[in-house]
């Protein structure tokens, strides 16, 4: 196969439109079992102000035979953790979602939390298109809070109050143009599409 030639305009302008990184929802599918959390998802998708994308990494397997070394793949496991980045408001919304998230897992003073099942959730992550249809959504699996980091306090500087929640997840699937999700969960998961 050939090199290719430097693209023109023409050839750039060939692939229509470009994906941006300001159009996108966060929402959950299936939110933990927690009231107060679930009173306040939709803080959840408008004061989230920047999230990563989940990924995977392919285990490298080494092989050497007869003094020759070469590489296959391995294990394929997502990285697990999502980073999402939000700005609180006076009210306190983001804040409430994490402490009570945080204490159905270990309860202050205590350590009592509920089970398992009714703290983990399913969040997705749907990237947009200019006129907000979707181009393709992220669907992690069996999420819970990993952590969350409070800014410092400064007197100096002005700026809007910013919380960094690290969520760990188990697996994640893409479903969007030529991808598809497994059969089995393709319902549950994806409301809007039936909607």
């Amino acid at each position: 196969m050939g090199m290719y030639p430097r693209p023109t305009l023409t050839d750039v302008r060939e692939f229509g439109e470009y994906a941006t990184t300001f159009r996108w929802i966060l929402w959950m599918p299936s939110p933990p079992a927690i009231t107060e959390l679930q009173q306040n998802l939709g803080a959840f998708n408008v004061l989230c102000e920047s999230s990563d994308l989940p990924s995977k990494t392919v285990d490298k397997i080494l092989l050497g035979l007869r003094g020759h070394k070469h590489y296959q793949p391995g294990i394929v496991a997502p990285t697990g953790t999502i980073t999402l980045n939000f700005v609180e408001n006076v009210t306190n919304d983001v804040h409430r979602i994490f402490w009570y998230w945080q204490e159905a897992i270990w309860g202050h003073n205590t350590g009592i939390g509920i089970p398992y099942n009714s703290l983990v959730a399913d969040v997705a992550i749907t990237r947009l298109d200019n006129a907000d249809n979707d181009i393709c959504t992220y669907y992690l699996r069996y999420c819970f809070l990993e952590s969350y980091t409070l800014p410092r306090m400064d007197g100096a500087t002005s700026g809007p109050l910013m919380t960094s929640i690290t969520l760990s997840y188990d697996d994640f699937f893409i479903q969007g143009l030529n991808l598809t999700p497994p059969e089995s969960i393709n319902d549950r998961l994806n409301p809007r599409a039936s909607g």
